[in-house]
């Protein structure tokens, strides 16, 4: 069963990284990267809930004013504290944020992919030659997409330490496995053999047309089910745990 294909890995490291090139460069390094991290709605909820992983992001970042530092290369680095950060609230998010997180991170995925199944492939699986460089994001995806993107990601998190916090019962476990199988068994009857390498993907972009393909069609399935077990699918492929 395919569990690892997380798009939560698009979430917003790369983008800010590669903004802090459009900044004002007469203002001083430490303003700047501040500056930047204030305007990203995912940082700030990252500076609000866990301050040590927002000092760590905010020190790598200056590293490019101050070091002249690889922004890919750091985005590299900074990518997994975000995504381990957003990966560890979506379990106790509200159904309605964990679906608006999966709906514009798949309208991400599918900008990407339109540009270069390459980029696609680098996108889902960083470790194989990613992640994608922010400069190539920033182009792609609209504004207007990055601000949705980040605010349904701020807003998922906000949910997850409200009062009404979901929980994870045996129930919505147990259906989650029988409607991934459904899905996986759906992606086979129209994909054939080549489902297989989107279960184990090369490590290379030999096949990163039709693992884009099946992603988004993946995607697509999931978002279909009712909102419950949809938001349950998600906040199983994207556990921190698998």
């Amino acid at each position: 069963m395919v569990t690892k294909n997380k798009i939560i890995l698009l979430v917003c490291a790369i983008v800010f990284v590669a903004a802090i090139a459009w900044l004002n460069k007469q203002d001083t390094p430490e303003n700047a990267t501040l500056g930047l991290l204030k305007s990203n709605d995912v940082a700030e909820v990252i500076r609000k809930y866990d301050p040590e992983a927002w000092q760590k992001i905010y020190d790598g970042l200056l590293l490019i004013e101050t070091k002249n530092k690889d922004p890919h290369e750091v985005a590299r680095a900074l990518q997994p504290i975000v995504t381990n950060f957003i990966q560890g609230r979506l379990p106790f998010a509200a159904d309605e944020n964990v679906i608006d997180v999966g709906r514009s991170n798949l309208e991400r995925l599918s900008l990407i992919a339109k540009d270069s199944k390459d980029n696609c492939l680098r996108a889902l699986y960083p470790i194989i030659d990613g992640p994608v460089n922010g400069e190539t994001i920033l182009k792609i995806i609209p504004y207007e997409l990055r601000k949705r993107s980040e605010k349904a990601a701020s807003d998922m998190v906000i949910s997850s330490y409200g009062p009404d916090k979901h929980q994870v019962t045996e129930a919505e476990s147990k259906q989650v496995v029988k409607d991934m199988l459904s899905i996986q068994k759906t992606l086979r009857a129209r994909f054939g053999t080549d489902i297989n390498y989107w279960v184990a993907p090369p490590e290379n972009f030999s096949k990163s047309s039709i693992i884009c393909d099946i992603e988004i069609a993946y995607w697509k399935e999931v978002l279909a089910a009712p909102v419950p077990r949809a938001a349950a699918i998600i906040r199983k492929i994207n556990s921190s745990a698998e």
